[in-house]
């Protein structure tokens, strides 16, 4: 088995059981947090009772409180678990994308040879090294590199070694960069300004998303004859 391909198939099934965890995430909270508002409520009752009988709290507004708790638990439990979705799910296939690209510079280095074209070498390394050589280490920065790169310009790099044919598509998806970059944007809001929030379309977000990742997959198999060993 090539160096390319063993690679290849371990991003399938890493990626694969990282899916699987995510999947499984949204079906315990699907499952689970509507039918456990009783038992979020009784666990919040002692902490309102204290409040009454410290005198913090007027006595009848007990049920209110308990129950706005409970609701307040609950609220936060699916914006934590909706957030936590989506960064991992982008996380996921950020990683995806740029093994991906190297796995095309492992099947077909010159490739990327326009990509590294303009990367310089020191005179001692030209007098010390062959060309092959320092293409290569080129090619090894460039991969480096690429790992920072937003998602979508990794997606796009894809494109450009794997060059598939106008409308060319698979199954039912068809790749949407500006949708890609939207559900980017809220991963960032989600770490740096707004924190956890409840995400209403959190399905159909993950779907695009794991369909993003099979397209990728699909793409490097279309133009490298990638198979799972």
């Amino acid at each position: 088995m090539s160096e390319a391909q063993e690679l290849y198939s371990n991003i399938f099934a890493t990626g694969l059981r990282n899916w699987s965890v995510i999947w499984s995430l949204v079906e315990v909270a699907d499952t689970a947090l509507p039918v456990v508002r009783k038992l979020i409520y009784q666990r919040k009752t002692p902490f309102v009772d204290e409040l009454v009988r410290t005198g913090v709290l007027d006595g009848q507004m007990f049920e209110r409180a308990v129950d706005a708790a409970t609701t307040q638990s609950l609220t936060d439990s699916r914006a934590a678990i909706d957030s936590a979705c989506i960064v991992f799910a982008h996380s996921v296939l950020d990683g995806t994308a740029h093994d991906l690209c190297r796995v095309t510079a492992l099947a077909a280095p010159n490739d990327w040879e326009s990509y590294v074209a303009a990367e310089q070498a020191t005179l001692r390394e030209i007098r010390s090294s062959s060309y092959e050589s320092l293409y290569q280490k080129a090619l090894d920065r460039a991969m480096a590199q690429i790992s920072k790169r937003s998602l979508t310009k990794k997606i796009e790099l894809l494109y450009q070694r794997c060059q598939p044919p106008q409308n060319w598509t698979s199954g039912d998806y068809r790749y949407d960069s500006g949708r890609l970059s939207t559900l980017d944007q809220r991963r960032h809001e989600i770490i740096h300004t707004s924190g956890p929030v409840s995400i209403p379309s959190l399905a159909e977000e993950l779907e695009f998303l794991w369909k993003t990742n099979l397209h990728m997959l699909a793409l490097v198999t279309y133009r490298y004859k990638m198979t799972i060993d």
